[in-house]
Formats: structure tokens, sequence, C-alpha cells
């Protein structure tokens, strides 16, 4: 539990990060958060992370040179789903915080229990709650949560998308998470400083002290790359619940018609995780690229960037990045949620099969366009998704918190 005097300014502040994830390189929307918020903190003070990543691998952190952060690598495996599924029957804890092993991670951390930090900054719930278990010191803390997850259940439940007997399994599940989530988010509340969430919306959603910390973007500039005209795009995690449920729909309700009227037209899914037989690798026209380092090539040239997500979530980087290069959007409302972008302005909303065939057709087929949705997504995108900015923004509202600054 934090400390409630300010840091002492005359010294540089020792902040403490803690991820289950790595940030580097910025291949996932996960990660360009967390790299971008590791960027800030530098200029802040001095930044020892520790870094449990799921997939169990102890690589090392590929940090940027010009980043002075010392790093300790300590994975945290996934369980297998018996495990899991004994850690939930057993326990209070939500389905997805019974899978990580944090054993090791947590000794690792329980060695920095005489190290008083100013600042100890957790990325998400499960890495708060190793901490807490670690009896972790610090002054001040601060909780980021890239989805409110409370949030993204409900979302999950009233779309009801789970059907048939096991769905039926996974809704009463869902219900008793829902509400474990709701304890455990009131429980952060009322054990940390300030709780940082990427959207407004999601603010109202949290309860406790927040900030808003934007999903950000780092300006690709003039790319050169020629745009093609016959080309759909849609960069995520193909493991994510929400991604992987939207592209089945649109595949099967939108881009098999897409396809009958032109058989030049192709939908790239770029992203990893997919299944090795899953029915999606092999629809006509569809591309699966998950071997993909720079994902910004691929958007550059795309000549719609679609995101059909059904439920969900947090703020999608994937539209603030095609934003970034100019690339037009059809999305449904769930996947343009806290993004502040206005339907037929900076994006088009389609939640129908009907809307989003007849959107993707009306800028398919109207150059023009889609040359203007484009520049304005990359005006919205300067004015509130810019990473320089973001990382401005960030560092400002830290600052204001070490040092109580009103």
């Amino acid at each position: 539990m934090s400390g409630k005097l300010p840091v002492d300014q005359s010294e540089r502040p020792r902040i403490l990060v803690i991820s289950d994830e790595m940030a580097w390189p910025l291949v996932s929307g996960m990660r360009r958060r967390l790299g971008h918020t590791l960027s800030a903190l530098t200029q802040v003070g001095d930044v020892h992370w520790v870094a449990c990543p799921r997939s169990g691998v102890a690589a090392a952190p590929c940090v940027p040179s010009d980043l002075p952060i010392s790093t300790t690598v300590v994975p945290a495996p996934d369980n297998n789903a018996n495990r899991r599924m004994l850690n939930w029957l057993s326990g209070r804890r939500p389905w997805t915080l019974c899978g990580g092993d944090w054993g090791a991670a947590g000794a690792a951390l329980a060695d920095l229990h005489d190290n008083d930090f100013d600042l100890e900054w957790t990325a998400g719930f499960d890495s708060w709650l190793a901490a807490r278990k670690a009896g972790v010191r610090s002054k001040k803390s601060i909780l980021d949560l890239a989805d409110i997850e409370s949030a993204k259940l409900r979302s999950r439940l009233r779309a009801g998308v789970d059907k048939g007997p096991k769905g039926w399994l996974r809704r009463v599940m869902g219900f008793e998470d829902l509400r474990r989530w709701r304890a455990l988010e009131q429980q952060a509340a009322q054990n940390i400083d300030a709780i940082s969430v990427c959207s407004a919306e999601e603010s109202l959603a949290m309860p406790g002290p927040t900030f808003v910390t934007t999903n950000s973007y780092a300006d690709p500039g003039p790319t050169g790359e020629p745009r093609s005209a016959t080309r759909l795009l849609f960069v995520g995690s193909l493991n994510y619940p929400p991604n992987l449920g939207g592209l089945e729909f649109f595949v099967r309700e939108v881009f098999g018609a897409l396809h009958q009227s032109d058989g030049s037209l192709t939908f790239r899914i770029v992203g990893r995780g997919l299944d090795p037989d899953h029915w999606l690798r092999h629809e006509p026209g569809v591309q699966v690229a998950e071997d993909v380092d720079d994902i910004g090539p691929e958007v550059a040239k795309a000549t719609v960037a679609v995101v059909p997500l059904l439920w969900g979530g947090g703020t999608r980087l994937k539209i603030i990045e095609a934003f970034a290069f100019s690339t037009p959007v059809v999305s449904t409302t769930a996947g343009a949620e806290g993004l502040l972008a206005v339907h037929g302005e900076s994006i088009v909303i389609a939640d129908t099969a009907t809307e989003l065939l007849a959107a993707c057709r009306r800028l398919l087929s109207d150059p023009a366009e889609r040359l203007r949705l484009g520049s304005a997504g990359r005006m919205h995108y300067l004015q509130h998704f810019e990473a320089r900015e973001v990382e401005r923004a960030l560092v400002a509202r830290v600052e204001a918190l070490l040092y109580d600054k009103p």
C-alpha cells in the first residue's frame, strides 16, 4: 500500500514498473502501450522494469538504446486449463487471473522488499496482485489498465455471443467473474493512489481516482508505400476472443459477398495466435499473415482497415494505427469506443452485416471518399494519439502525483 507524502524533489525518483508482457518489439497494442509508458517514465525518474512474460520465455528485453531502463525478466507462464479451473473453483479471482504461475516472479519481486521506490507502476491486475503479495513498497502507486475487465465482460454478456451448452457454462462463469472483477476493482480503488485507463468512458466505469492515458502511436510520417485498391485489412491478436469473434462474423457475413462480386479483392488478416486448422485460413480471398514484425507497411498499403468487433473493452490501437497512416476505417460501434471519432467525419461506423457490406462497397468504389476519410483520420490522430504528445501528458500527470501538485 502506498504512502501519502509527496516525493522529495531534490532527488531523481526511483520508479518500479511491473508487467506481464514484454514491450519491444512493438508488435501489439499492449506492447505499444507499455513501451510508450516506459519511455515516458524515464523522463520522470530512474526506471527499474520487472517483466514477467506469460509466454514463459525469459528472453532479454529489446530495450531501445536511448532509454535508460534497468530490467529483470522472470517468466510467469500460463498454467494448463485444468490447473486454471482448479484455481478458479477454489479461489476468488476471475478466470483470466487464474492462469499465471507467479511463483518465480513473486520471489523476484519479494527480493525488492527492502527497496523503497518512489513510484510503483503496475501494468494490469495480475502484476498489481503479485506486487501486493510480495510486499513491494512505494511512496506512490499507479495501476494501469488497458481494459476495464468488468466493462469488457458486461459487453460480452450483452452481446450474447456465448451460445449452446458450452456457451451456457461460459455465461454462468461470466456472471460470477463479473462479481469478482467488481470486488477486485473496488479493492484496488481503495488501496492505490491512481488508476490509469485508456479513455474517458473507461474512467467512468472504474471506481476510485482515475486519469486517462490514451493509447498512442509514433508518427510514421510519409511512407511512400503504394496503396492497393483491392485490399481490406485487419490487424490484431487472433487468440483474443473479441478479435476472433469479430473476424469470423465479418468473413462469414460480409467478406464472402464482397469477394463474390470482385474476385480480385483480398482480406488480409495480420496477427498471431490463429489455430493452424482454423477455417478462416481456407476462405477464398482471405490471407493470414502471422510473422509480421513491422505492421506499418501493411497498414500503409491497405485500401480500407476494418474493425468488426462485436464486443470488447479499451480502445483499439488498430484504429489509431490506421488513422496515423491515413488509411480509411470501417468499424462497429464496439470497435471504435473511446476514440472520440465521429461517424462520417473521420471514420465510418457500421454495426450490422448489411451496414458493413454497404460501407465497404462504397469506400472500395470511391477513391475520393477514401482520401477524404483517410486525411480526416490522420488529423484526428495528430490531435489525440500522437505518441510524443501522449507521453508529455503522462509525464505531467505522474509528476503531479509524485509531488502532490494540483
